[in-house]
C-alpha cells in the first residue's frame, strides 16, 4: 500500500531531478527539458495533487514565498485592464514586467511585494489575465505538460485545455542575451521580423508560459525543501 513515506522518497528523488534540470541563475533548462521534464514532474505533484498523504499528515508546513499578484488581479477584475501577465525570470535575480498598463501610478498600486501562500493557494494563484480570463499556474503547468509535451493520460484529458492559454502561448516570447544581461519581451503578434532578427543574433528565446513553468518550479523546490526539512 501506498505510504507517506514512500510519497515522500518519490518526492525527494523527484525534488533532485528538478534541481538539476532548473539550472542556475544565469542557466535555463531547454524547450525539451522544460515540456518534456520539468512540467509532467509538476503536473504530478502540483495539478494532480500528489502531494495528498504528505498534505493530510502536515498540511500546516506547506508554505511557498510567491509575489503578491492580488493588485493585479484586482485592476483586471475593476477592468482597469483585461490582459496582464506576471513578471518573468530572465537573468539571475532579474524579472522582466510584461503587462498593458500604461499608468505608473496604477502599476505602483498593483506592486505589493511577496506573500508566504499554503499549497492549495500557491498552485491556484493567478499568473495571467488575457482578454479577462485568469490563468493559473497549475493550468499552466498541465498544458505545457499535457499539449506541449504529450505526457498526458487519457483520464487527464477533459483537463489538458483551457481555450485562453492557446493564446496566452502566442501572446509573449523572451528573448535573453544572458551574457550581456540585455532581454527583450515581444509580442509576436506584431514584433515576428524583430524576433527573427534576435534569434539570428543569438538570443535565447522562451515562450512567456515556458518561464511561468520556470518560476514556479522553482519556487515549489525550493518551498518542498523546507518543507520536508521539518518532518
Amino acid at each position: 500500500m501506498y505510504s507517506l513515506e514512500d510519497e515522500r522518497v518519490e518526492l525527494e528523488a523527484e525534488l533532485e531531478i528538478l534541481e538539476r534540470y532548473l539550472g542556475g541563475k544565469d542557466t535555463f533548462p531547454t524547450h525539451h527539458e522544460i515540456r518534456v521534464i520539468i512540467s509532467p514532474i509538476l503536473r504530478k505533484w502540483i495539478s494532480d495533487d500528489g502531494l495528498s498523504h504528505i498534505h493530510k499528515e502536515y498540511p500546516e508546513l506547506s508554505i511557498y514565498t510567491v509575489n503578491n499578484h492580488d493588485g493585479y488581479v484586482e485592476a483586471c477584475k475593476k477592468k482597469i485592464t483585461n490582459t496582464w501577465l506576471m513578471s518573468l525570470p530572465v537573468v539571475g535575480d532579474m524579472y522582466v514586467d510584461v503587462n498593458y498598463i500604461e499608468d505608473k501610478d496604477t502599476i505602483n498600486d498593483c506592486e505589493l511585494g511577496e506573500i508566504e501562500y499554503d499549497f492549495d493557494n500557491f498552485k491556484k494563484q493567478v499568473v495571467a489575465c488575457v482578454d479577462g480570463d485568469f490563468i493559473t499556474r497549475s493550468e499552466c503547468i498541465r498544458f505545457v505538460a499535457n499539449k506541449m509535451g504529450g505526457a498526458h493520460t487519457q483520464s487527464q484529458a477533459y483537463l489538458e485545455r483551457k481555450e485562453s492559454l492557446v493564446e496566452f502561448i502566442t501572446l509573449f516570447v523572451v528573448a535573453i542575451d544572458h551574457k550581456a544581461g540585455v532581454v527583450n519581451a515581444l509580442d509576436v503578434r506584431s514584433c515576428s521580423e524583430k524576433l527573427g532578427d534576435l534569434q539570428r543574433d543569438g538570443y535565447s528565446t522562451y515562450p512567456a508560459l515556458y518561464l511561468v513553468v520556470l518560476d514556479t518550479a522553482r519556487r515549489f523546490v525550493s518551498g518542498m525543501r523546507k518543507y520536508l526539512e521539518k518532518f
